[in-house]
């Protein structure tokens, strides 16, 4: 290796300086093409802690950052907050006398101070049709009802204020619930390319330099998980860690803290990440960085989040869950890292030394060192079989031929030309090989198609890990107990007898392909073998001496293979055929069934009786379906037991009821149908 000092990098070799400069390059490009978000409005989705409601069905861990008197002992550290999907009740019921002067629509709307009544309706909704000695479309006053002004009061005052109240605070939480499902399920459509985060230290500062900020500088990782039977959404750290970050990337150069003080607020932002909710260690980074900025700012622990910017930078704690497009700043950070590997002198991998410097394509005799070492500790195949099995083609050999003598091999295609079809061939093949594989991707989609290629026996053997949700989790727990339970049943002779019987097998199918090829062979040469000279006349293939003597018919008469007998025959050949195609058809249980005595066709049912019986069966049959889908009704039990005159009356009782209904659904009043229907149960 070259260790030719770099005027660039001092202390390392030029190799090592032309990977730092490559990263570093790749570092600024990054920070070019990344789009800065200053304005927190410019997120896909934003839900403000500040907002969720105080309430019995929600908790936030987070309540306590502003009010130490907040209890967290009952908080799990998985879960920072939680919100039960809220059970929203109807307005408790009217008076029956009530019923015509209350106002339907404003009855179930709590954001009111009462609902209100009406001051005349038609008498025809106090009395009975049949009175008809009564002008039933007269308008009557409720002024002429006093009682029912004092039921109605009652009935405001009693129940449904109460109710309302209630109402009013459930709807907050409903609201609150709907907004965090709604990120929830954005997040599970848009994929990995999307996260969310607890964004924490809300930057408001009017700058000379970047304009106008309006955005958090923490990110806090995070997660969001819904338990259907909890019917429960919580948010906490993500499955990688809270990983919190500071994000200054929006300031311009000249608005960020200096370096030094950027390194103390960074310092402490790792001792968050065990418990990035820490009171006074979350609190040390947000003032430490707003009295660290060039115009020393404020911070404020408080969770509102509205009013404008001003000249004076002001950090307010106001934590929100962020739902947003994934940014550079985590591929800046890791190039960061690299480019100081680097520099302490780590060693460079190969693949890095081929993007920098002319490197041969067969592989380096340090690689072909290491190769021979995993040959001699891991058992491989010393034959050349293509171990796919899924169907494949020339071109899916020759990709596992250059891989087996080059570094690299790059594969395109577009969608639908079999690209995940050949990966799963040579996953399989190199794992029958005693090779390891690792599969990336750009989205868990590409993964879970390419998952369901893969044989099962292989796919119980592969590490799953399809994204940060609890379900990929849960795959990934599936398939480490999956392999541990292989390996704690894995019994060396049996599948050394496994190996043994399916490599006879094999050999097997082996012979048995070079046999029908050869066969394959020899009958398309017998068909392009061209004879000489046949019967003194003809040459060429079979086919063509063929043709030629069938051209020679006319003019030689031709004999008949054989002969016909003076008498005709007394089978003919279409019979003769077709026992031929009978006998081949013959099975040793079809000629057992043929040994069976017929039963005799005198007994048999004429065909009309034996159509009508079929069609009586079959209504008997659906009559007995229908008839058995009554038995799930709770009731049937106890129907089945009384006799008939008992269900004869319960069943005038139903006609009654339901005669009473069609009367009430036909009601001027809107709301009788809907009462009705609640009262029947419909």
């Amino acid at each position: 290796m070259d260790t030719t000092e770099s005027n660039e990098v001092p202390g390392i070799s030029l190799e090592h300086d032309k990977v730092v400069r490559l990263f570093t390059y790749l570092k600024e490009l990054c920070a070019l093409r990344t789009t800065q978000v200053r304005n927190i409005a410019d997120y896909d989705q934003v839900f403000w802690l500040g907002d969720l409601p105080h309430h019995k069905l929600c908790h936030c861990v987070f309540w306590h950052l502003t009010d130490p008197t907040i209890p967290t002992s009952e908080y799990h550290a998985d879960s920072w907050m939680e919100i039960r999907k809220p059970v929203i009740k109807s307005p408790p019921e009217l008076p029956e006398e009530l019923e015509p002067w209350v106002k339907d629509e404003e009855l179930t709307d709590s954001s009111l101070s009462e609902p209100g009544f009406y001051e005349q309706i038609p008498l025809s909704a106090l009395q009975d049709d049949s009175d008809s000695d009564t002008d039933l479309n007269v308008l009557v006053s409720i002024n002429d009802y006093p009682h029912i002004l004092d039921e109605y009061i009652n009935y405001i005052e009693t129940k449904w204020k109460h109710w309302a109240y209630e109402d009013r605070e459930l709807q907050k939480v409903q609201k609150a619930y709907n907004k965090l499902f709604n990120i929830y399920q954005r997040q599970k459509n848009l994929g990995e390319q999307y996260e969310v985060i607890v964004g924490a230290g809300l930057l408001v500062w009017k700058s000379p330099n970047s304009g106008e900020i309006k955005r958090h500088i923490l990110a806090i990782q995070t997660r969001i998980e819904l338990d259907k039977d909890r019917g429960t959404l919580s948010s906490g750290p993500a499955l990688d860690g809270p990983q919190p970050m500071l994000e200054c990337s929006l300031l311009e150069t000249t608005d960020r803290p200096n370096p030094t003080d950027l390194t103390d607020i960074e310092k402490n932002i790792i001792l968050l990440d065990g418990d990035p909710l820490n009171t006074s260690g979350l609190e040390r980074v947000l003032r430490g960085f707003s009295h660290s900025l060039p115009i020393p700012g404020d911070y404020a622990p408080l969770f509102e989040h509205t009013g404008g910017t001003s000249e004076k930078p002001i950090v307010i704690l106001a934590p929100a869950l962020i739902l947003r497009k994934r940014t550079r700043q985590t591929f800046e950070a890791f190039y960061n890292q690299i480019i100081d590997q680097i520099k302490d002198g780590e060693e460079l991998p190969e693949n890095i030394r081929r993007i920098i410097t002319i490197v041969g394509d067969s592989p380096n005799a340090e690689k072909e060192a290491v190769v021979r070492h995993l040959d001699a500790t891991t058992p491989t195949l010393s034959d050349t079989e293509l171990y796919f099995p899924l169907p494949a083609n020339d071109e899916q050999k020759q990709i596992v031929q250059k891989a087996e003598h080059r570094l690299g091999v790059l594969v395109q295609g577009p969608p639908g030309t079999g690209k995940s079809h050949t990966i799963a061939n040579l996953i399989s093949h190199f794992l029958a090989n005693g090779k390891r594989i690792l599969v990336t991707s750009e989205t868990p989609r590409a993964l879970d198609v390419l998952r369901k290629m893969l044989p099962r026996e292989i796919e119980d053997l592969c590490v799953v890990w399809l994204g940060s949700d609890q379900e990929s989790r849960d795959a990934l727990n599936k398939s480490v107990k999956g392999i541990i339970g292989r390996k704690e049943s894995w019994n060396k002779s049996r599948d050394l007898n496994l190996i043994d019987q399916y490599a006879r097998q094999l050999d097997t199918e082996r012979k048995e392909q070079a046999k029908l090829r050869h066969d394959l062979r020899a009958g398309r040469e017998a068909d392009i073998y061209k004879h000489s000279n046949v019967f003194g006349r003809y040459s060429g293939t079979l086919q063509q001496i063929a043709e030629q003597i069938n051209q020679d018919r006319d003019q030689f008469q031709w004999f008949a293979d054989r002969p016909r007998d003076v008498t005709d025959p007394v089978v003919t050949a279409d019979e003769l055929l077709k026992m031929s195609q009978i006998r081949q058809k013959l099975t040793p249980d079809i000629i057992e069934q043929l040994k069976y005595r017929l039963f005799p066709l005198e007994q048999l049912i004429q065909p009309n009786e034996f159509c009508r019986l079929v069609d009586v069966e079959q209504k008997a049959y659906l009559a007995h379906k229908e008839a058995q889908d009554n038995h799930n009704y709770p009731g049937y039990a106890q129907l089945s037991n009384l006799d008939r005159k008992k269900r004869d009356e319960i069943k005038e009782m139903i006609e009654v009821i339901l005669t009473a209904q069609d009367a009430l659904t036909r009601h001027f009043h809107s709301w009788v149908e809907h009462v009705s229907r609640e009262i029947l149960g419909d």
